[in-house]
Order: structure tokens, then sequence, then C-alpha cells
């Protein structure tokens, strides 16, 4: 298989993150503009299924590490010194982000009846504290639900807490 530059960005990435979930690397990838907008399925479904990548499912979705195959193609290919340290100061920074949003979770998943649901949530101390499914009619409105949802997670939890409990205090849980 030929990787081309946004499959060694992908590489490089999950390598220095130890494992990412796909809304992360886009995320990560998209906004810092270590690329432009390309087909991230399509590239990671080619890593996966020629074994640059494997595949973890857990909790907070899917998870993507690096192979053996893919750590022997870092090591054999080294990126140029500005793409090198792109990545770099990218993965520094979002690291940090992600550590703050890690209890802010938003999934979602393709049906074939062309339907989206999504699932949003909060976490706090291991225990979820607010969740909400949506059904959206495409996965357009799934990827902006989804990318909002962090930034908006708190505000959407207090919002809907005050029209449900009125004066009520926000519960506590330690």
């Amino acid at each position: 298989m030929k990787i081309d530059t946004n499959q060694e960005i992908i590489l490089n990435t999950i390598d220095r993150m130890a494992k990412m979930n796909t809304w992360q690397l886009r995320r990560l990838i998209f906004e810092s503009g270590l690329a432009g907008e390309f087909d991230m399925r399509q590239s990671l479904s080619d890593l996966r299924e020629n074994e640059f990548l494997l595949q973890t499912v857990e909790e907070t979705g899917i998870h993507y590490i690096l192979a053996d195959k893919g750590r022997q193609y870092i090591k054999e290919n080294p990126l140029g010194k500005d793409l090198d340290e792109r990545i770099s100061a990218a993965v520094s920074e979002y690291r940090e982000l992600f550590e703050k949003e890690k209890d802010f979770i938003a999934q979602y998943t393709e049906q074939a009846t062309g339907v989206v649901p999504v699932f949003l949530s909060i976490r706090k101390n291991d225990k979820i504290l607010f969740k909400i499914h949506v059904i959206v009619p495409d996965v357009e409105t799934a990827d902006k639900i989804q990318r909002h949802w962090t930034e908006n997670a708190q505000a959407a939890y207090e919002s809907t807490w005050k029209s449900i409990a009125g004066d009520l205090p926000m519960p506590v849980f330690d």
C-alpha cells in the first residue's frame, strides 16, 4: 500500500497520542490545519485494512491505535522537519484540550435506515450525570452536533436542569 501525506499525518498523530477516536483525529488534524479536508473515513479504513492501525471499541467510541506495521512505517519513513514540528505542536495543544473535555462524550452511528442516532453524555467521577439520545436525518447534522457538544455540554445540562427541575439545586456527585 502506498501511504499518502494525509495517512502519514494520521499515523504520526496517533503514534504521539497513543490512541484516538475519529472525532479527536478530525478535530486535531483539521482544526490545527495539519491537512485540508480529505476523506478521513476512507484513510482510516485503508490503514486498518492494511494493518497499519488497530481499532478498539470502548465506552467512548471507536479508537485507533498504531499497529506494529504502522510503527515500523514511521520508523522507516521519518517526516520532514516542518511537518514533524507542526504535528508535535498540535498534539501538545490538543492533548490538554481532550483531557479537559474527556467527560463530555458525543458519538453517533450511521444506520442503514438512513437515520443517525446521536448519543451525548456528561460524566463525573465515572458516573453518567446527563445523557441525551437524539435522532438526526444525516451524518452532517450528527457531525455538527458532535463538534458543538464539548463546547456547550455544561450549558446544555444547566439549561435542561433548570427547565425540568426549576429552582432545585443541581445534583452533586463526589
